[in-house]
């Protein structure tokens, strides 16, 4: 019996993702790279969610 390897194993179809959801990816990345950066910067304690909207340009 001959199991099917990595090399031989058919590549799965691409996922279709809608417009909608690459949007909500794009901004859910666009709010942690503000968090991050705010955190480097500022700490915990001094960032705020409005500056963190404001950055993102959600606010």
């Amino acid at each position: 019996m001959n199991a099917p390897t990595l090399a031989s194993a058919p590549s799965p179809a691409p996922v279709k993702v809608s417009f909608k959801a690459q949007m909500l990816l794009a901004r859910e990345d666009a709010i942690i790279k503000v968090v991050n950066q705010l955190l480097a910067e500022k700490g915990f304690e001094a960032m705020t969610v409005d500056e963190v909207a404001a950055n993102v340009g959600i606010a």
